[in-house]
């Protein structure tokens, strides 16, 4: 039979050798083959690696094989651990192998993400560079052909060629001259009005000849400027494929205003353009540069190998396959980069850009197979580096392996003896106490000396000890709940301290640090307790607070004193004081009674463990212990007596184990005096040592004083009745039944417990025989018996048990005891007699009796173990039952539990029966291993087992089966973990969809309670928003795949509607019945409002809360397509506020945001549902008009606009301000077809609103195009003018009106423009301060300024304008600093020139600034004063050294009487502040008179002297 076992294995180790084998072999050849067609295109690479991929596959398979086949021999031999480590080696080694391929897959995929990513760069960057070298030499060949045309010489004389004139003449031969010399141009040639030529220079390309005749094709005219006198531009090839671009001058005559005649100016592109477009970075043998255009049928283009330019050649070709991507490039604007075939069907990655001015598209490119060359090489190199690598690697693996198990073995022994010889080391350190517990028994495995002799046992004593059994019992509770957290692997360990008892009984103070070292399994291998010694810190915390207590105490005494009003009262107060305040265990006051030697308690506060009671017990058994007490002791001696070690004191030595087990360790008794004479002791007991020094024994003395004074004042006779009073108390309100009668049998009192129990008071039982009719003995043989003739009592009796019928008809059982109580005034003899009830335990006895009669029946019957153990734990019983749960007989008990698992025997014999015998019954779960291998579980419960007196003697249990309980826990303890804690709301309903069971998460979600939704269906949550067809869909999904999942809106019980992601899945039974659904939803709101908010910000202004760019863009390109299908117009109205500017520098920003605000309100009330106002930033606005509006209704919707923006606006600060706005307006289809071009011309209009006045509005039109491109044309200028030192600076003097000698000049910048010729500031400083370029040039100004100004008199002063914008930035003072020391210029001789706007936008800035500079002596003038916000305070404010009057003022004085009174007063003001005022715009002599009679200091303009260069200036003032 074994060897058949053996021989079926062996097939199927065979079988799986084969498996394994095909199974890798088939993910070889599916993977590989899939990864390198997706990674590599190239088909002889593919072929180069798909060869090394096969000997790859041979070598790697090989190999696996013989692995498989060694590890198969040396199963069959190997021990099972060999055997694991064996399959654990062949499987890291098969996934090293499966690994290998995969290296240079990832290299591939990093690196060529990375090279293709650098090629679309490297190749964007070159398009770009080749692009602005196109557009610059074609705009310098325009630019050539515009000054051509504008030279009106030339053209005249072209002009008189028409009617019979010279060719030769100067005004024609010199400017062809010069522009065939300087410009490189093949030919010019010069066409009559006729276009026929009547002048050539040049060599003239043969296509000329052959284009005149058409018999060469032209690939591309296209005009730079519209209508017929607009330059044109022809591209031509010839035979050859030689380029050649023509560009077409038309001549006018300005006086005839007519073309009389054509320059056609031809430039070889080979030796001209093309040369610059050759360049490419790096080598290449594939890089080509195209010029592209796209025609109605077919493509042109002029291809230009890479550093190869004699292999250019140009054609055009029709569209095809080929083609169709290119097409789609050359009809895009925009600038990308291209991946894929061009136009010969190469792979290629390419850059494309738009070459403006000329139609064409620049198309640079590079084959695939070129880039990635590199890295296919170092993919294969890698390749077979990590293939042989990988060999190598498994190769030595397999050798070391065997002789790393014998090396890793040492270690593990030797690291093993080192960390044995630390701890050992560790724990015979002598700092503190060590110990290392057992996790099961709690006891101690190992200790060091320090911990023993802390406690003072031996090493065997501690061995039997455990740390809970010597820790005190009050912090025994804090220590197992510790434990416990460290058992559910909630905390690691725990700091504590607490009190430990040594061997002696003494406690004392510890800190105990505890921690867990844990096993993988998280489970608690053994627990580390460090042990320190804190009992002298705690003897001094102890010592300050004993002083504290003491003077408290004096102080309460003091204050009992003065309160109480009897003894009673006193002697409570003054024990309670003791125990509370003075930190004693125990106190009482005891009256001596010296006659009998003993003393009475009177008072007595605290817990003194039933030391006093034991007392009292045994001086009735032995009488002569009384003297041996502390209090007969100090009474005797009648003085104080002191034991402050209790425990030695020989004295005490009968009471020692008494006063041991109540915690007394030390006794003070004090003397308390009445009238002089002893009345009584106060005895104080403390739980430590020396308690009672010198210092207390001082403060009880000075309190024992006081009570003896205290009793002085009391009255004796309140004392006896309070006595009496209390012993009264004692019988009426005893908890036993009580009565007192006469020997006769006639009753006196019955206490309140007795009537409560039977019914009956006095008036029912009023004599013993009335009580002898209600009850019956229960042991009628007892001398003692209650009857009418019982003997005399003369001592305490026991009378027996009785049955007594209550009153209510009930039954109870007492057990009476009586004893004399003495004699009455007539000398019959009282009689005492107490019950107690015993009803309960009757009870208890019978039910025992009848328990016993069932068990028999039960044991037999039951399906649980019934077993009775005797009190020393063995088995004396175990019923049929039990003995097939536990695998034993009946015969033989022994060995009942030997079927339990051995750590489940271990744990029961050690903990659970020895805590059953001390009498702690519980219940212990265990397992018994059965012969499947598989296990029952089993609880033991086991309780004391009682005879009728209630005595212990066995204790009986069962045995029940749990394993299916166990199994169904877990089960359910999984999925009510899940149900119940998950976020999401869990709903559970029958096949009919009523309500079964919910979720907490569910109840909060919708709002409803659990019973609200029990037994209804989900359609209490219906929404509404949903059609039927939603819901058809739902339950076809669910009925057909068992399962939907998606969104859907649900309704809240408080009316809410939720959006939800909803799955309901359908769940069956083992016959696949439907048996409930699940249903599971989460809630999405949060997340919906979130989305809701981002698009939101995301599309408004969070200013103003209008719509802003993105939606303005989104709205104006849907309104565009719908007006496109219904053939209406749209309008674009874009505002721009006028002087809004103003009121934000004026009043700062939170004012202009008001003020914005505002402006979007009234902009929401004009206009309509239909149309969209939007904010596109600062202070621009737009409204886009729908619905087809006429012209009328546009017009009157910007005037309305423009009317409500008048009309001022109410400021926070109190301030009314008028602002208007400039409006421009764009038409959808009139003016553009996108949303671009209508954004931009509103723009362009808007700005030509501006220009014509401000608050108004003006549609755009093409001469607002052809300004902005102006302006952007002079824009790139300006930064050129100042890069190439265009820039001049100009002087214009000024004099003293009195002295008539120039004093100083005015530094004025002027652009020396090369086509446009000089330059006005104002046609280039505006826009010079808008693009920011106004610092560059200032700088430049003021150091060709310093630089001038040294040259000349020493005592002319230099002036120069500062704009806002430089003094908004915090530089100037450097930069003013900086020209100064290079120019070597005094900084006296330096006036700064400002406006009163810089003050005002940022006065903070501006202030310091003019502070550094006024240090170093520059003066600072206010220029155009009075036509800003002049204010007086800026005047105090601002360290200005003079003001300069604006011209308008000086102009308006010929005409205008307000004016010379304005410029009178101005100047007045100046000599009121000390300021030096300067006039400018002198232009008469009448104007300059005015200002001498109104000593105006100093003044400026062309009467006096225009703007001149420096060398003028000079000449000027050697003149004068």
């Amino acid at each position: 039979m074994g060897n058949n076992r053996n021989t079926k294995s062996r097939t199927l180790s065979s079988t799986s050798i084969v498996l394994y084998y095909a199974l890798f072999a088939a993910i070889w050849i599916a993977a590989s083959d899939n990864l390198l067609s997706w990674l590599i295109e190239d088909r002889e690479w593919l072929k180069l690696l798909s060869m090394g991929k096969g000997f790859l596959f041979v070598a790697l398979t090989s190999f696996l094989l013989y692995l498989l086949l060694n590890l198969k021999s040396r199963t069959e031999t190997r021990e099972e651990r060999t055997v694991t480590s064996s399959r654990r080696l062949y499987w890291l080694f098969a996934f090293q192998i499966l690994l290998m391929p995969l290296i240079p897959a990832l290299l591939y995929s990093i690196h060529g993400h990375q090279i293709k990513q650098d090629s679309h760069n490297d190749l964007t960057a070159l398009a770009k560079v080749k692009t602005e070298q196109i557009e610059t030499w074609f705009k310098e060949r325009i630019a050539d052909g515009a000054l051509m045309q504008n030279d009106q010489s030339f053209a005249q004389a072209v002009a008189l060629i028409n009617y019979g004139g010279s060719e030769s003449t100067d005004a024609i031969q010199k400017p062809l001259q010069q522009l065939l010399q300087n410009k490189e141009y093949q030919s010019l040639i010069v066409l009559d009005s006729k276009k026929s030529p009547r002048l050539i220079y040049g060599h003239m390309p043969v296509h000329k000849t052959i284009i005149d005749s058409h018999s060469h094709g032209n690939i591309e005219t296209h005009g730079i400027l519209t209508g017929e006198k607009a330059i044109q531009t022809s591209w031509y090839w010839d035979e050859n494929n030689h380029l050649y671009l023509d560009i077409h001058v038309p001549l006018i005559d300005m006086r005839l205003n007519q073309t009389v005649g054509t320059l056609i100016m031809t430039q070889d592109l080979q030796t001209t353009l093309l040369p610059q477009l050759q360049s490419w970075n790096g080598i290449t043998n594939t890089g080509k540069t195209y010029l592209l255009q796209p025609h109605d049928d077919r493509l042109a283009f002029i291809q230009i190998p890479a550093n190869d330019v004699t292999h250019t050649y140009a054609t055009d070709r029709r569209y095809d396959e080929n083609t169709a991507a290119i097409l789609k490039l050359g009809m895009s604007d925009q600038p990308s980069s291209y991946e894929g075939k061009d136009i010969f069907g190469n792979s290629v990655i390419a850059s494309y850009i738009p070459v403006k001015y000329s139609g064409w598209h620049l198309f640079v490119q590079q084959d695939q197979a070129e880039i990635y060359a590199p890295l296919y090489t170092l993919v294969y190199w890698i390749t077979m580096v990590v293939f042989f690598a990988g060999l190598v690697v498994i190769f030595v693996v397999s050798l070391l392996w065997r002789q790393q198990q014998y090396t890793n073995q040492l270690e593990i022994q030797r690291q093993t003896n080192e960390k044995d010889r630390l701890l050992r080391h560790f724990f015979e350190l002598p700092l503190f106490g060590m110990a290392i517990t057992h996790t099961q028994t709690g006891r101690w495995i190992r200790i060091n000396n320090q911990l023993a002799d802390l406690l003072g046992y031996s090493q065997s004593e501690m061995a039997e000890q455990s740390l809970m059994t010597l820790t005190a019992e009050e912090y025994r509770a804090a220590d197992a709940e510790a434990m416990r957290q460290m058992e559910l692997d909630y905390s690691d360990g725990y700091l504590c301290e607490k009190q430990l008892r040594r061997k002696d009984g003494r406690l004392i103070f510890v800190n105990v640090d505890t921690r867990c070292v844990r096993a993988q399994n998280r489970s608690i291998s053994f627990i580390i307790s460090v042990i320190e010694d804190i009992s002298q810190r705690k003897a001094s915390e102890q010592q300050l607070k004993h002083q504290r207590n003491l003077y408290e105490m004096l102080s309460q005494t003091n204050q009992a004193i003065v309160h109480c009003q009897d003894r009673e009262e006193l002697f409570k107060q003054i024990c309670q004081i003791a125990v509370e305040h003075g930190g004693l265990l125990f106190a009482f006051i005891g009256k001596y009674y010296k006659d009998i030697n003993d003393i009475d308690v009177l008072h007595s506060f605290g817990d003194d463990n039933g030391f006093s009671s034991w007392i009292t017990e045994h001086k009735k058994l032995q009488p002569e212990l009384l003297t041996c007490t502390g209090a007969i002791q100090a009474l005797m001696s009648q003085k104080d007596l002191i034991f402050n070690d209790y425990q030695n004191e020989p004295s005490t030595e009968p009471f020692h184990e008494i006063a041991h087990k109540a915690g007394i360790a030390s006794a003070g008794y004090f003397i308390i005096r009445e009238k002089n004479e002893i009345a009584g002791v106060l005895s104080l007991y403390s739980n430590a040592v020396d308690f009672f020094d010198a210092e207390t024994q001082a403060t009880i003395n000075e309190m024992a004083l006081d009570v003896s004074f205290a009793l002085d004042n009391l009255n004796r006779e309140h004392q006896l009745q309070e006595s009496e009073q209390r012993f009264r108390s004692a019988i009426m309100n005893s908890p036993s039944p009580t009565v007192i009668y006469t020997e006769s049998g006639t009753g006196l009192t019955l206490n309140s417990r007795w009537t409560e129990l039977s019914g009956y008071d006095l008036t029912d039982m009023p004599s013993r025989s009335e009580w002898m009719k209600v009850v019956v003995p229960l042991q009628p043989d007892n001398p003692n018996l209650i009857c009418d003739h019982e003997h005399r009592i003369t001592a305490p009796v026991h009378n027996g048990e009785y049955l007594i019928h209550c009153k209510d008809g009930s039954e109870r059982y007492w057990d009476m005891q009586s004893a004399p109580l003495g004699q009455n005034e007539n000398g019959e003899l009282l009689l005492l007699s107490m019950a107690s009830d015993i009803t309960e335990r009757k009870i208890a006895e019978e039910k025992l009796k009848k328990s016993e009669s069932l068990f028999h029946t039960l044991a037999t019957f039951v399906p649980v173990g019934i077993f009775r153990l005797n009190l020393a734990g063995k088995l004396r019983y175990l019923n049929e039952f039990g003995t097939t749960l536990l695998q034993c007989s009946t015969d033989d008990l022994s060995h009942w539990l030997d079927a339990l698992i051995t750590e489940d025997r271990q744990q029961l014999l050690a903990h659970w029966l020895p805590a059953l015998l001390n009498g702690i019954a519980g219940e212990m779960e265990c397992r018994v291993c059965r012969d499947d291998g598989r296990y029952t579980w089993l609880v033991i419960n086991a309780s004391p087992e009682k005879n009728e007196h209630g005595e212990t003697i066995g204790y009986i249990g069962s045995l029940t089966d749990i394993t299916s309980q166990k199994t169904n826990e877990e089960i359910l303890r999984q999925s009510a973990t899940v149900f119940d804690h998950t976020r999401e709301g869990i709903m559970i309903t029958d096949t009919q969809t009523h309500i079964l069971r919910v979720n907490p998460a569910l109840i909060e979600l919708f709002g409803y309670n659990e019973q609200e939704l029990l037994h209804k269906t989900p359609t209490i949550f219906k929404s509404g928003q949903h059609s039927t067809e939603f819901y058809q869909m739902m339950w076809h999904a669910i009925e057909t795949s068992g399962y939907w999942r998606g969104e859907i809106w649900n309704r809240r019980k408080d009316g809410e509607l939720i959006p939800l992601i909803g799955s309901i899945s359908s769940v069956h039974d083992d016959k696949q019945q439907l048996t409930h659904y699940v249903s599971v939803y989460t809630d999405i709101r949060q997340l919906k409002d979130s989305e809701a908010q981002l698009e939101h910000l995301a599309r408004h202004d969070p200013l103003t809360q209008l719509p802003n760019r993105s939606l303005l863009s989104v709205n104006l390109a849907h309104a565009l397509q719908l007006a496109a299908r219904q053939q209406q117009r749209v309008a674009l109205l874009m505002l721009d506020l006028d002087r809004f500017k103003d009121v934000n520098d004026s009043f700062g920003h939170q004012i202009g945001d008001v003020l914005l605000q505002e402006v979007a309100v009234r902009l929401r009330k004009r206009i309509r549902a239909s149309d969209t106002i939007c904010r596109l930033g600062g202070d621009e606005f737009t409204v886009l008009v729908e619905g087809n509006p006429d012209i009328s209704a546009i017009d009157h919707m910007a005037e309305d606009i423009l009317q409500l923006l008048t009309v001022p606006f109410h400021l926070p600060n109190g301030r009314d301000v008028i602002i208007g706005a400039s409006i421009g307006v764009s038409l959808y289809p009139e003016h553009g077809n996108t949303p671009e071009d209508l954004l931009q011309q509103a723009d362009a209009a808007m700005y030509r609103a501006k220009a014509n006045g401000r608050s108004c509005f003006r549609y755009f039109s093409d001469e607002l195009t052809l300004a902005a491109e102006r302006r952007i044309d002079l824009e790139i200028r300006l930064r050129r003018a100042i890069e190439l030192n265009e820039l001049r600076v100009y002087f214009q003097p000024q004099i003293d009106i009195v002295s008539n000698r120039i004093i100083g000049a005015e530094a004025l910048v002027r652009w020396q423009h090369p086509r446009l010729g000089l330059l006005m500031p104002d046609q280039f400083i505006p826009l010079a301060e808008e693009t920011g370029l106004i610092v560059a040039m200032s700088d430049v100004v003021l150091e060709k300024a310093c630089k001038d100004m040294v040259h000349l008199s020493p005592d002319l002063v230099i002036s120069v304008n500062i704009s806002a914008v430089e003094f908004n930035t915090r530089g100037l003072a450097k930069r003013v600093k900086a020209a100064l020391q290079k120019s070597g210029l005094k900084p006296s001789r330096l006036e700064l020139e400002i406006t009163e706007n810089v003050t005002i936008s940022n006065p903070d800035i501006t202030l310091e600034t003019m502070k550094q500079l006024k240090d170093i002596g520059v003066r600072f003038l206010i220029d155009d004063f009075g036509t800003g916000y002049s204010a007086l305070s800026y005047l105090k404010r601002f360290p200005f050294d003079g003001i300069k009057l604006d011209k308008s003022f000086v102009f308006a004085m010929e005409e205008s009487e307000n004016a010379k009174i304005i410029v009178e007063n101005i100047i007045g003001l100046g000599k009121a502040y000390s300021l030096a005022v300067t006039a400018e715009g002198v232009e008469t002599a009448e104007q300059l008179k005015r200002l001498k009679q109104y000593h105006c200091d100093e003044a400026q303009g062309y009467f006096i002297g225009k703007p001149v260069a420096l060398d003028a200036l000079n000449l000027a003032l050697l003149q004068s």
